[in-house]
């Protein structure tokens, strides 16, 4: 087709944005340890009675930050034993940045191709997955005992012990 041809009847993609930053707001939220999560995701989508399939395989890189949220923070020091009674509310996953998201392999057929959208679907799937393998109840009990662990460290040479245990709950307002 000629270039002026594409130039009438050829699609028109028009892109535009625009953004505003609001004033900050404080947090009380300590992160902890940041962990890489890599997972890889396949979407499928076939054609009545299961033909001609197209599937894309894709591979997404994510932090996840880990932490705590130190408004809910409790403490006192004994001093008569040199020991700092904490409770340290459960550890949480505090955010999820996607570091990189690749393409593995594309499988189509002439009548069935792979679309944005179904890359697209593969990518929320994949958010959905590093969320969950970055809330596994291990992923974050390996969380606290490095608070643990940093506390110790941090308060020996005072020689003070730390002594950390779970807070209870927060109470939910109906």
């Amino acid at each position: 087709m000629p270039r002026f041809c594409r130039l009438l009847l050829g699609p028109r993609v028009t892109v535009s944005g625009s953004g505003v930053v609001t004033p900050p707001r404080d947090i009380g939220e300590l992160a902890l340890c940041e962990q890489d999560v890599v997972v890889d995701t396949r979407h499928e989508r076939t054609l009545p009675l299961g033909m001609f399939g197209a599937g894309l395989d894709i591979r997404g890189t994510h932090r996840a930050k880990l932490g705590i949220d130190t408004a809910a923070l409790a403490g006192r020091l004994d001093t008569a034993t040199a020991t700092l009674h904490l409770a340290v509310p459960r550890c949480r996953l505090l955010s999820l940045e996607t570091l990189e998201v690749g393409r593995l392999r594309r499988d189509d057929w002439l009548v069935n191709r792979a679309s944005p959208a179904d890359f697209a679907a593969a990518l929320a799937e994949n958010l959905r997955e590093a969320r969950k393998q970055a809330g596994r109840a291990e992923v974050l009990a390996d969380a606290e005992r490095h608070l643990a662990r940093r506390l110790a460290d941090a308060l020996a040479p005072l020689g003070v012990r730390a002594e950390i245990t779970p807070a209870p709950p927060a109470e939910s307002s109906p």
